[in-house]
């Protein structure tokens, strides 16, 4: 009946009014503490709610995420009905406030191990240090505690994007509107790092991809440890970062002066390149031909970025992957008609 309609119609838009006001309150209340600090808790957001997104996809069973359960005993129980709406809630909270806050202008010269855990409270040094609210990104100083705390918690935060995305869009239709803020949040976020602050973005694939050496180590039975999880990730990854590089190709065709620089000896660009060979493209690796045209699709992007500063790091570690495949493909008396989507990637 139109006056059934008309009410659902009603209810609907306030329901969005309401969410609205809620993401606008959350946004506030991150603006109430120090810079590093709220970088840290837009981390620690997303991976609860990677944990509430595994829990409300298995009937409420609330797994590790990165070693830890961030859910409180009964909460899901609580919430398991509106689990769908609070996730795109919460998405939708951090990317409003990467919008608005941007990133720090020297994530890229802040230098951590990459393959230590990130820890969701930190140590005694990192808790006296950036407690004051207020303050830009911009802020951030070179080398001190707080560089790590926030850097890390970026690189991550994009880790957990990618994530996120991957997992819901195996998801039912119930997990649409939070499978598009997923989207949105990745885009954003891997956009900005790929433009202003490659290297961070390279980090960020490292982890996404569980890189060995420069991922930290994840205990079996954890969500992320799963290893249809890291699959899935991994080309989730794959396709984000050449989607993102290429943006970045068009933004310096604008000789956008706040683009940054080519990293001149990023050591995460080899890395990088020898997991895609090694674990997708390698032919032991059985890795589907869809996935092995998003790798090649990545290792050409790739190439285009870093062909000036870093050639030898693509001569050596890239070239003859190439050469390798093509060698292969041409031995053939009759080559496999799903080889050459491949080979076009290329």
């Amino acid at each position: 009946a139109p006056e059934v309609e008309e009410a659902e119609a009603l209810l609907e838009d306030v329901k969005e009014v309401t969410a609205e006001r809620i993401i606008d309150e959350a946004t506030k209340l991150l603006q109430q503490f120090g810079t590093h600090w709220r970088y840290h808790a837009c981390a620690n957001l997303l991976q609860t709610l990677l944990a509430l997104a595994a829990a409300a996809a298995n009937g409420g069973e609330v797994p590790l995420c990165l070693g830890l359960n961030l859910l409180p005993p009964g909460l899901f129980e609580q919430v398991s009905k509106h689990a769908s709406t609070i996730l795109a809630i919460g998405l939708r909270i951090v990317a409003q406030f990467f919008e608005e806050h941007g990133l720090p202008m020297a994530l890229d010269a802040v230098d951590f191990e990459n393959s230590e855990s990130r820890q969701t409270l930190p140590d005694e040094t990192s808790l006296s240090i950036g407690a004051s609210g207020g303050g830009d990104a911009d802020e951030m100083e070179e080398g001190g505690p707080t560089d790590v705390l926030a850097a890390r918690a970026i690189t991550h935060s994009a880790w957990l994007a990618c994530a996120l995305e991957s997992y819901l869009s195996q998801q039912g239709e119930e997990f649409k509107d939070c499978q598009n803020a997923a989207v949105e949040l990745r885009s954003l976020l891997w956009r900005s790092l790929a433009v202003h602050h490659p290297d961070a973005l390279l980090r960020s694939v490292c982890l996404s991809m569980q890189v060995e050496n420069a991922s930290p180590a994840i205990a079996s039975g954890d969500l992320m440890a799963d290893s249809d999880f890291v699959t899935s990730t991994t080309v989730g990854a794959m396709g984000a970062s050449a989607s993102a590089l290429r943006e970045r190709a068009e933004v310096l065709m604008q000789d956008d002066a706040t683009a940054g620089e080519e990293p001149t000896n990023s050591a995460f660009l080899p890395l990088v390149m020898k997991h895609v060979i090694k674990n997708v493209l390698a032919p032991d690796a059985g890795a589907p031909v869809a996935s092995q045209v998003v790798a090649w699709q990545l290792l050409s992007t790739l190439c285009n970025f870093a062909s000036k500063k870093a050639a030898k790091a693509i001569l050596k570690t890239c070239v003859p992957a190439i050469v390798e495949c093509l060698s292969n493909f041409v031995a053939q008396e009759k080559p496999k008609k799903k080889e050459l989507p491949v080979l076009e990637a290329w």
